[in-house]
C-alpha cells in the first residue's frame, strides 16, 4: 500500500469553483423574469376595464400588435405615439409582412364608446379581422 507523507505544507487549490456563480445568476435570472411584467405594465397611464371572463391572448404564428389608447386619444405601439394617419400606415406596412394580424386594443375606461368605436373602425377599414379588448381580470 501506498501512503502519502504529510510534509506540513497544503496544496493550493487552483481550481475555480463555478457552482455557486451559476447559482447567483440563476436567482438573479427568476427575479428579473418575475420583476419585468410588473415593470413594464406600470408604466402606461392607461385605466382598463374590469371583466370576470378575461383571458390571455393564445399565441399564435401571426403577429399580434397591442395597442393602447390613452385618455387623451393618442395610440401608443410599441413605444411610439402615433395618430390615426400614422397608425393607419403602420399597419399596412405590418400587413404586408403578415396579412393575418391580431390586434389586443387596451383603451383607456375613460374613454366614450364613440372613441373606441372610431379606432376599431380604422382597425376594420385597414383590414384587421381580429380585434381583442384588453381588460384587468377581477
Amino acid at each position: 500500500m501506498a501512503t502519502k507523507m504529510d510534509t506540513g505544507s497544503e496544496d493550493i487549490v487552483s481550481e475555480i469553483n463555478i457552482t455557486p456563480f451559476v447559482d447567483v445568476m440563476l436567482v438573479l435570472l427568476v427575479i428579473f423574469m418575475i420583476s419585468a411584467p410588473a415593470v413594464y405594465s406600470n408604466t402606461l397611464k392607461v385605466q382598463t376595464p374590469v371583466a370576470t371572463q378575461a383571458s390571455k391572448a393564445g399565441v399564435d404564428d401571426h403577429i399580434t400588435l397591442t395597442l393602447n389608447f390613452t385618455e387623451t386619444q393618442s395610440v401608443e405601439v410599441e413605444g411610439r405615439k402615433l395618430d390615426f394617419t400614422q397608425l393607419k400606415d403602420f399597419i399596412e406596412k405590418v400587413k404586408k409582412a403578415d396579412p393575418m394580424v391580431d390586434v389586443v386594443l387596451n383603451a383607456d375606461g375613460r374613454l366614450t364608446h364613440s372613441d373606441v368605436l372610431s379606432l376599431v373602425d380604422l382597425l376594420k377599414g385597414s383590414g384587421i379581422e381580429n380585434v381583442a379588448f384588453g381588460v384587468q381580470k377581477k
